[in-house]
């Protein structure tokens, strides 16, 4: 079945977190169709299943504006907000003919070749999720799948406040860097105009395996 993508703009963590089970769950039970989300979150630092040792409390977050979100995706700490394009791939990986493992790698790989279409050459790290641009960061990569089925997923730094990112150690990684599109100096347009790109890329490249 052709998955579909859809952009759904601004949206709490927590709550999109909530809406993803909901979905999942209908998906498992055959009572809705996968699909891509495509949102964009409020500052947001996301802690995953395994302990993540320097994240501030919930309470020094709120000082300077920024939420707290505890998550069942794999991965360290994580930030989220406004600037940065996240992508919910809510698909049934047995059904589309993916492992865990290659699921990620193609999730990996769309990143790589849409940037490729700005001219941005992007690259794995051996032992680290996500997509690089030399040294620096600059899309994260964490999934939950229960009974074959995916929620959370990618987030790709378009324009955001890298300061925030200095609230915590990325996914655990201390000797690299984070950048952005921004950051960078590459030309994009709108948030909702990169969602239209990335999502139609991501619809075509999970279809199967």
């Amino acid at each position: 079945m052709t998955l579909v993508w859809d952009w759904r703009g601004r949206m709490g963590h927590a709550a999109c977190a909530d809406a993803q089970r909901s979905r999942r769950d209908a998906v498992i039970a055959g009572d809705a169709s996968e699909v891509v989300w495509l949102v964009e979150h409020p500052a947001t630092i996301t802690v995953g299943r395994r302990p993540a040792p320097g994240t501030p409390t919930v309470e020094e977050l709120a000082a300077v504006g920024v939420a707290y979100s505890r998550t069942e995706r794999g991965g360290l700490a994580t930030y989220h907000g406004p600037g940065q394009l996240v992508a919910y791939p809510i698909v049934s990986l047995p059904d589309r003919g993916f492992t865990v493992r290659a699921y990620v790698h193609r999730l990996e790989q769309v990143l790589i070749d849409y940037l490729a279409t700005l001219d941005v050459r992007a690259v794995r790290r051996e032992g680290a999720r996500g997509v690089y641009v030399g040294d620096d960061k600059i899309a994260a990569i964490g999934v939950h799948i229960r009974r074959g089925v995916s929620m959370h997923g990618l987030a790709l730094n378009v324009a955001p406040n890298l300061e925030h990112f200095d609230l915590i150690v990325p996914c655990g990684l201390t000797d690299v860097g984070v950048t952005s599109l921004s950051a960078m100096g590459v030309p994009v347009g709108t948030l909702d105009e990169v969602a239209a790109d990335l999502g139609k890329m991501l619809a075509v490249a999970l279809h199967s395996h």
